[in-house]
């Protein structure tokens, strides 16, 4: 055996391994392309753009007609006029717990200041629903004159401040008169009854002064004396008032606004996975990190030109959510909101299969939760004595949070409220803060969602989760299988392609290149004795190296190594019926410098196994090693070299057919002069250099294919999976494709699907046929015809056919040992003939004395074609192919 060194393996792996392309120039190259998409779509963009601006506009009209129609407005009064005086003892109608704090003023006369401020706080009671009721009021605070406290009750207003009256006491003398002045607030209050109506507080304090007085006075009060009171209003400054609808409208609209990009952001994802495009770029090369990071970044990108548009056309448009609340409240809410939406939007992608359902759901979605949470919301924030826990509870659900912190903001700016300030956002029955932490708790928990349903599988593969469980219970039936199905195989060269493979991996082993990671042991099974039974070849010309052909076995050792090298695979499918066994213990190598040709039937399992080898699919259990590489652990690394040209084109369908050569070029780390000259280059190769700037939606169905051919060979990948390439082709186009394929053989390993023949006859160093899973024949084109085929094909074609086709039938086969006729028409007859039952000068000879006298016009033989060794394989139900023919090496012509 030969062997090759740790050294020269661990360097080749080094070189492959190095030839990854960096996370930045990635990013780059997808953030490009995703760029060009965005520009390629302007009406949606633009859609995405105004329909926030329209119904802000919306807002603007209603607010500025419920302006127009309901405004009214007072004058401003920094020191009011005192009224006549009046004397006015109803009782105010209302409950118990207001606070009423006064500021009193008293003149240098006033000789029982003390006992009056004590009675005036004993007797401040009023008649309330229950009976008498008593506030607990703050302590006076004293000014010096008349001027001091109009300006400080003028500086108070709007200010939030609760000062229901004032006084100023001009004369307290209990032999003679009182005079003060009484301030009144002209607000109306809310009485706190059910049923109770608005009212002013004047009747209280006049009350309370007056009872006051006559108490202090009482004793030594003349009858002569009298007494004056005067009463005004507060200083107020002027405002207008009016009913503004728009508050009732403005936070539902948001709240829409605030959804609309989450369908845009989940269709970008999901329609790249329903047309199998995220699978393209990722077996192209592109890292699954680098694909959600840009789409992050995407999605943050659209999701901030949105709240620009939303906070400055709130703000033109003076509508009072956006000029009366302080502007950063309502930007962190915009802000975590976008964490949030994001956060929903990538949750919602692993939801939905197509970009039909995700729309129709989302936006039915967006419209029911937001007219959801704002009926909730609001019932639960107008109900007095509703608790936090009550208000939490719906907003569990990220739509109803954002709703209720909108409400706060919306109903504190409602006219004539002044909103919301950091300092009161959290107080007063507003809990805005309480939202911001909801909704990044919510954030938090989507992300993690989402991390572990998109990466789970392949993090689970890499730390050997619950695959070591799988493995040994698959190893024994794996074992159990192979060593059945050498026994049962007819076929020598797929014995002696075992064999190869086995000794492949030995050497890998050996070299310390492969086996090393705990999740390749677990997934390897116990048929490491496979392909030990000795065989001899059908062929002398069959080397240990490999079936079907000679081979250096020195020179080769490298190149099988670098190439494609399957052990023992299998692949079951679990059904609620039965166990599907898709692909069942397929060995083969393919060493660089050469293309496999693999022929079956639909359903023979083809697909399937090249879909491990891409890592679209989970191996059951065997092995398999691309450039040296664990398919099972090691995929990424081999994205970066590997290419793939798919069964089906994956294209998208409004970018150019240069820009797909741009991305994937970029993916593989071309860059500057190399890239363009690449693509330039591939372009000609493929015969679309005229059709280069054309959308490949206005592609023909053989212009796509020569595209995705193209695209499977851009950046020099090692390794290339064709599938179906010339499929659609015209016969000039196919052959011209041939040509390219065949060119990109040197430094490669290709693998070649196709149901054409001569496609596989005229590319393919070697061909596989398979059969219900199973490989059942491989070996050069040759090689099959010659050990599987039926024999030599003979034609013939003879005039007057009435009398001379019998006699040509007696005489072929009466002169060829085992010849047997396969059809005849009008005088065309087709005859097989085992290969060791004649030499072909016989043959010759014998047809050229019986020409004439058999009426003979035309007649050829030749061996077996491919299409009838590929019937004669696959004819049957049974998974195992007949019997080779006998050996025809030693005949001679």
């Amino acid at each position: 055996m030969n062997k090759v060194s740790p050294q020269t393996m661990q360097q080749e792996q080094t070189r492959l391994k190095g030839a990854r392309t960096s996370t930045a120039s990635q990013f780059n190259a997808l953030f490009r392309k995703q760029g060009i998409l965005q520009r390629r779509q302007k009406k949606t963009n633009c859609c995405q753009v105004c329909f926030p601006m329209f119904l802000l506009l919306i807002l603007a009209l209603v607010s500025l007609l419920s302006k127009s129609l309901s405004q009214t407005s007072t004058a401003d009064r920094p020191s009011p006029s005192p009224l006549p005086g009046v004397i006015n003892m109803q009782p105010r109608k209302g409950g118990s717990g207001q606070t009423f704090p006064y500021t009193f003023v008293s003149g240098s006369n006033a000789t029982s200041l003390s006992s009056f401020l004590d009675l005036y706080t004993s007797n401040n009671v009023f008649l309330g629903f229950g009976g008498q009721q008593a506030p607990n009021y703050p302590p006076f605070q004293q000014f010096a004159d008349k001027t001091a406290i109009d300006q400080f009750l003028y500086s108070q207003y709007g200010e939030g401040t609760n000062v229901p009256s004032a006084f100023i006491l001009e004369g307290l003398n209990a032999s003679s008169s009182l005079r003060m002045t009484i301030y009144y607030n002209a607000s109306l209050q809310e009485d706190d009854r059910e049923d109770g109506s608005e009212f002013q507080d004047l009747p209280g304090p006049l009350f309370s002064a007056m009872r006051s007085f006559v108490q202090v006075s009482a004793a030594r009060l003349s009858r002569t004396a009298q007494y004056v009171v005067q009463y005004q209003r507060l200083p107020s400054k002027s405002f207008e008032t009016y009913f503004d609808f728009a508050v009732f409208m403005q936070t539902i609209y948001i709240t829409w606004i605030l959804h609309l990009l989450m369908p845009v952001f989940v269709d970008a994802v999901v329609f790249e996975k329903q047309y199998k495009l995220k699978n393209m770029m990722r077996m192209m090369g592109l890292r699954e990190s680098v694909y959600w990071w840009v789409q992050y970044a995407f999605d943050w990108a659209l999701y901030l030109c949105s709240m620009i548009v939303l906070v400055v056309f709130g703000n033109v448009f003076q509508l009072r959510f956006f000029t009366m609340n302080e502007i950063g409240l309502y930007i962190i809410l915009f802000i975590i909101w976008g964490f949030t939406v994001i956060a929903m939007s990538l949750l919602a992608t692993t939801m939905f299969k197509t970009t039909q359902s995700s729309t129709i759901t989302l936006y039915f979605y967006i419209i029911i939760a937001g007219i959801a949470a704002e009926v909730t919301n609001s019932q639960l924030m107008d109900e007095p004595g509703t608790s936090t826990a009550s208000l939490t509870l719906p907003s569990i659900i990220p739509t109803f949070a954002v709703n209720r912190g909108l409400l706060y903001l919306s109903l504190a700016s409602s006219n004539p409220l002044p909103g919301l300030t950091f300092s009161n956002a959290n107080s007063d029955g507003n809990l805005l803060y309480d939202v911001y932490g909801m909704l990044i708790g919510e954030a938090v928990v989507m992300y993690v969602l989402f991390f572990l349903i998109e990466f789970w599988p392949s993090i689970a593969i890499r730390l050997n989760i619950g695959s070591r469980a799988r493995a040994l219970k698959l190893e024994k039936e794996s074992a159990a299988a192979v060593t059945k199905g050498e026994k049962e195989a007819a076929s020598a060269d797929v014995l002696q392609e075992r064999r190869r493979v086995d000794r492949i991996i030995s050497q890998m082993k050996a070299a310390g290149v492969v086996g090393t990671s705990a999740a390749a042991d677990s997934n390897r099974t116990a048929a490491g004795g496979a392909g030990e039974v000795e065989m001899q070849s059908p062929r002398k010309s069959v080397s240990s190296t490999g079936s079907g052909g000679t081979r250096s076995s020195t020179s080769n050792v490298n190149e099988e190594f670098r190439g494609i090298v399957v052990h023992n695979i299998v692949k079951r499918f679990v059904t609620d019926v039965r166990d599907i066994t898709a692909v069942d213990n397929v060995s083969l190598a393919i060493p660089e410098n050469s293309l496999l040709g693999m022929l079956g039937h639909n359903g023979a399992g083809k697909t399937t196994l090249i879909s491990m080898l891409c890592g679209l699919h989970t191996i059951t259990s065997g092995e398999a090693y691309l450039g040296g590489y664990d398919v099972a652990t090691e995929m990424e690394t081999i994205y970066s070299f590997m290419g793939v040209c798919p069964q089906f084109d994956i294209l998208w369908p409004n970018q150019t057919g240069r820009e797909h050569l741009i991305f994937y070029g970029r993916l593989k780390g071309l860059k500057g002069k190399k890239l363009f000259e690449g693509v330039d280059d591939l372009l000609k190769k493929v015969n679309l250099s005229d059709f280069a700037n054309v959308h490949t939606s206005g592609y023909s169905g053989g212009m796509r294919r020569r595209l995705s051919v193209a695209m499977s060979l851009i950046g020099d990948p090692k390794i290339v999976f064709l599938d179906e390439p010339t499929t659609g082709l015209d016969p000039h186009s196919r052959r011209e494709l041939w040509d390219v394929i065949q060119a990109a053989k040197p430094g490669r390993a290709l693998v070649l699907t196709t149901h054409s023949m001569e496609e596989a006859d005229a590319l393919s160093d070697r061909i596989a046929i398979m059969n219900h899973g199973k490989l059942v024949a491989i070996g050069h084109a040759e090689h099959l015809k010659t050990t599987y085929g039926e024999g030599y094909r003979l034609a013939t074609t003879v005039s007057n056919a009435s009398v001379n086709e019998p006699r040509l039938r007696q005489f072929v086969l009466s002169s060829f040992a085992g010849a047997r006729l396969v059809d005849s028409l009008n005088g065309t007859s087709h005859f097989s003939i085992p290969y060791g039952a004649i030499r072909l000068a016989d043959v010759f000879r014998k047809f050229d004395a019986v020409t004439s006298s058999l009426g003979i016009s035309d007649w050829g033989i030749s061996k077996t074609s491919l299409e009838e060794v590929f019937e004669n394989l696959t004819h049957s139900n049974a998974a195992h192919p007949p019997p080779p023919k006998p050996n025809p090496s030693s005949t001679s012509v």
